[in-house]
């Protein structure tokens, strides 16, 4: 089974599009839901999550197609210690957080929107990878 760790902004676009028929980031987050890969997540991913979950657009959208995402990834997702730190790899220190927690989780894909980590392509040999190219992935392995 693929095992993913998805990024706060692929995560947020998720739940908000969780309905949409064009949100990638919803379809990624139904095809977990239907378990065709794993989610991984780390502390920091939950915390930023939490913290974008109340900003008033996410408050009205996510609550309409999931009452409780917070609760739905510590129920059902994988949870990775942070056991591999990177540091000063990425141009903002909390996208070194994502790549310590991609490090540590032995996952398949880290998804990310973030232009940024896109460019930096893999993380000690994990590729990273845009929602399009993941929802691809798991596409391919349905054949």
């Amino acid at each position: 089974m693929i095992r993913a760790l998805l990024d706060t902004n692929v995560l947020l676009s998720g739940f908000a599009g969780l309905n949409s028929d064009r949100s990638t980031p919803g379809k990624l987050l139904q095809a977990w839901f239907r378990g065709e890969f794993t989610l991984v997540c780390s502390d920091f991913i939950m915390e930023e999550l939490g913290k974008g979950l109340a900003k008033p657009y996410f408050a009205r959208s996510v609550v309409e197609v999931e009452p409780e995402p917070l609760l739905s990834i510590g129920l059902l997702g994988q949870h990775v210690s942070i056991t591999a730190r990177i540091c000063g790899v990425a141009s903002h220190p909390e996208d070194d957080e994502v790549l310590s927690a991609t490090a540590s989780a032995e996952v398949d894909f880290l998804v990310t929107g973030d232009g940024p980590l896109l460019q930096i392509a893999q993380v000690r040999g994990v590729p990273i990878v845009s929602p399009v190219q993941f929802l691809a992935i798991l596409d391919a392995g349905k054949s």
